[in-house]
């Protein structure tokens, strides 16, 4: 039997998943969001995320890894619905889809204290979605664990998903509350453009919270309370600062490093 493509815009599955990647209140309503592609889409697998639904076109059965990932989501509890191209680019955010959007459920959970014991980025008011993505993605990669304050851009905007290259779901993601606290022993220490030690310099404990500012106004009032160590990394010629996520991703490096000199063996979590 060949299976007829589905056109119609106001299918129920189709309206859910456009209205998920268009609301941010919806998604934190539903604790849902909308995976595009089959790379995020195979991360969420393997990181044990549930998939409610799945909407797939021709595209994606082109090549053989398509082919796997599809039949290793039909079943269960998992809605698949097979749709045309035309409908599929209706509801993509990209220039040219990759024949796959699933509807699946994320969890971030509220902290009332940054944690001990592991390194941790702060994204502290950061707005834009893929300097986010790109931080979570640089975080995952060098072992940094992320929280995100109230303010920031929502971590599971369709954007910051596919910015991060599936590193949403690795970095182990977690919301600070307003008026949080710091564990003891935990070294705060924020980045700066113009002021504090040059980051090469400063002795970087693995117990740090790495606090990176909004992209205009630099780090909020309730973390200057807090009188985090300033670093800064020096510039050349007339370049007065680097987008934040670049910038992140030059500190979690260095300190990195450093962890890994002290303890002597590398210790990614």
């Amino acid at each position: 039997m060949v299976l007829k493509a589905l056109d119609d815009p106001a299918n129920k599955v189709v309206r859910a998943a456009g209205h998920l990647m268009r609301s941010r209140s919806a998604r934190e309503r539903a604790r849902q969001t909308v995976l595009e592609g089959p790379h995020l889409v195979e991360e969420a697998v393997r990181s044990g995320s549930r998939i409610r639904s799945v909407l797939y076109s021709s595209r994606l059965l082109r090549g053989r890894e398509g082919e796997e990932l599809l039949e290793s989501l039909h079943g269960g509890a998992v809605r698949t619905v097979y749709v045309t191209d035309r409908l599929l680019d209706s509801l993509s955010e990209v220039e040219r889809h990759q024949g796959i959007l699933a509807v699946a459920e994320m969890d971030l959970p509220s902290a009332s204290e940054l944690p001990a014991g592991e390194p941790v980025l702060v994204a502290d008011a950061v707005q834009d979605p893929g300097n986010l993505g790109a931080m979570m993605r640089t975080a995952a990669a060098l072992g940094f664990r992320v929280a995100v304050t109230e303010g920031t851009v929502d971590p599971f905007n369709p954007k910051v998903m596919r910015s991060s290259a599936g590193g949403v779901f690795q970095c182990r993601l977690m919301r600070l509350e307003p008026g949080f606290r710091v564990a003891a022993g935990v070294t705060v220490v924020a980045a700066d453009a113009h002021e504090g030690l040059d980051y090469r310099a400063f002795e970087w404990p693995e117990s740090c919270a790495l606090i990176m500012g909004n992209e205009g106004a630099g780090v909020g009032p309730a973390i200057q309370e807090m009188r985090p160590t300033l670093v800064r990394i020096p510039m050349q010629g007339r370049t007065e600062s680097l987008n934040v996520a670049v910038a992140a991703g030059i500190l979690m490096a260095e300190a990195r490093s450093r962890f890994t000199r002290a303890g002597g063996r590398a210790t990614v979590h």
